[in-house]
């Protein structure tokens, strides 16, 4: 993970609003002792910002819808898993399902757990345990009873399985922090420009030198957060996974 990841958004917004607020006043500065810009120069910075932020928040809905996908199709596969299970008469079919139901439990701490690294590492670590318990389990009813409804058992197991991987992936899956760079580099850069001709001009207003760079950071904190779902405004509804947790409570 990168820097930018890590800190905390109650650090990073009043910091990148202090840097938009930084270039734009330096250029009014440099503008009211000359001037060397073309009038275009902000315009054509603003264009290429907002191409690559348009192409930065298509990137990270992208990310972000994928993973709230994968909660709903984690508890489906769970929620199948454990309803084929029920249906094979046999001890270590029981098993399975006791270990499905501790292994929503650890899905949900995997989510809850924040930004707490240990916790997620634990919970990733439980959750490999209790995949290898109940497949060798499942391997064990396969050689005592070979049908169809066993080999339904092992498939959405698999699945289960299959599923956990994508989900740790999509948690380590985030925006190239060399493009987040870049994107503040931009906007300092177009922030400047405008100062630098406003300035020469003596038109610019104290509260839009201000507001602007607000505005800004609004934008970049948005992206952020959007980029990290496990803290911030825009967590992953994990209600699917709640609502399964309930309903294997009831067997």
């Amino acid at each position: 993970m990168g820097l930018i990841f890590r800190t905390d958004l109650a650090v990073l917004f009043p910091a990148m609003i202090l840097l938009f607020a930084a270039a734009n006043l330096s250029g009014a500065f440099v503008g009211t002792k000359r001037h060397g810009l073309s009038d275009t120069t902000p315009a054509a910075l603003l264009g290429l910002l907002a191409l690559l932020l348009g192409f930065s928040f298509s990137m990270v809905v992208s990310r972000f819808d994928n993973r709230r996908a994968i909660v709903l199709k984690e508890a489906n596969a769970i929620g199948t898993a454990f309803l084929r299970a029920g249906a094979i008469q046999d001890p270590a079919a029981t098993g399975i399902r006791k270990d499905l139901r501790e292994y929503v439990d650890v899905r949900l701490e995997f989510y809850n757990a924040g930004a707490d690294l240990d916790r997620i590492q634990k919970a990733i670590d439980r959750s490999g345990q209790l995949e290898k318990h109940f497949w060798a389990a499942a391997e064990t009813v396969a050689q005592r009873n070979s049908t169809a409804v066993t080999g339904l058992l092992l498939s959405s197991l698999n699945e289960v399985i299959d599923v956990d991987a994508e989900r740790v992936d999509a948690l380590r899956n985030h925006l190239p922090e060399n493009l987040f760079v870049l994107l503040i580099v931009v906007a300092c850069c177009a922030l400047f420009s405008l100062g630098v001709i406003e300035g020469w001009k003596g038109t610019y207003p104290w509260l839009w030198k201000f507001l602007l760079p607000m505005l800004m950071a609004i934008v970049f904190i948005t992206l952020a957060d959007l980029d990290r779902p496990r803290r911030g405004i825009f967590g992953v509804d994990q209600g699917s996974m709640i609502a399964l947790k309930k309903t294997l409570d009831t067997y």
